[in-house]
């Protein structure tokens, strides 16, 4: 019975944990004519060229959204560009200080 119980509520909890929201996400336009939002401490800025980037404390990532050519239309997927670099902190062996790094994944085909 116990079991059972468990089941249910873990059943419960998926199904309440799969609600989707829908939120009102202010922008503005900066100089460049590029669309800047902020969510939850993210920086979300798409360009005219249809150029994503999206910026936290720590890492920014940029990902191509230009329009599909005719080929990728065709064949209906394709690849974009996605560039993702981080900073993180390294612990020094032999003192206290940290040094930063910049971590760097670039995808592309």
């Amino acid at each position: 019975m116990i079991r059972l119980s468990l089941m249910c509520l873990t059943f419960i909890s998926l199904t309440i944990a799969r609600k989707s929201e829908t939120f009102d996400a202010p922008f503005i336009i900066d100089k460049n004519g590029s669309m800047m939002l902020t969510i939850n401490g993210y920086n979300y800025t798409l360009n005219e060229k249809l150029n994503l980037t999206v910026i936290d404390d720590i890492c920014q990532t940029n990902i191509d959204f230009s329009r599909p050519n005719e080929k990728e239309k065709n064949e209906r997927k394709g690849i974009r560009l996605m560039q993702v670099v981080c900073e993180t902190e390294i612990e020094d062996d032999e003192s206290t200080e940290s040094v930063q790094a910049t971590n760097t994944t670039l995808k592309k085909k």
